[in-house]
């Protein structure tokens, strides 16, 4: 059995509300990152890539997210959009609690957190990094 065909599987057995869970922490994931590390990489450089690095950063992320998972969860990255989503009837109750609850402000966020403190944080922020 292949990687790939392994891979296939896995997936093949997510319940669409899984595959949804998996998507939006992903995507959540990936604006997090980008959004935030725009700041840190401009403030490590001085500031010479500006405001519009800045303000460009996360709507990239946004657009990777949204072409990567937009068929599986309709991209609720942001809040609002999950409520959106409800109030035009897109989404149940159910799950809008989930995104909100569960997916949104908590596991995709921390996870980013902890990827910006691993990779762009310095000694002084981050006592662990570097340490043997």
């Amino acid at each position: 059995m292949s990687k790939e065909s392994s891979f296939e599987s896995v997936v093949d057995r997510l319940t669409r509300d899984q595959k949804r869970f998996i998507a939006e922490l992903v995507g959540t994931f990936i604006v997090v990152v980008f959004a935030t590390g725009s700041v840190v990489i401009d403030a490590k450089l001085g500031g010479v890539l500006g405001m519009p690095f800045i303000a460009f950063a996360p709507f990239v992320g946004v657009a990777i997210g949204v072409y990567l998972f937009g068929k599986i969860s309709m991209a609720h990255f942001n809040p609002a959009v999950s409520v959106g989503f409800w109030i035009t009837k897109h989404i149940t109750k159910k799950l809008l609690v989930l995104y909100l609850i569960v997916v949104r402000p908590d596991i995709g966020d921390i996870i980013a957190y902890r990827h910006g403190l691993h990779f762009y944080c310095c000694k002084e922020v981050n006592p662990y990094r570097n340490q043997k």
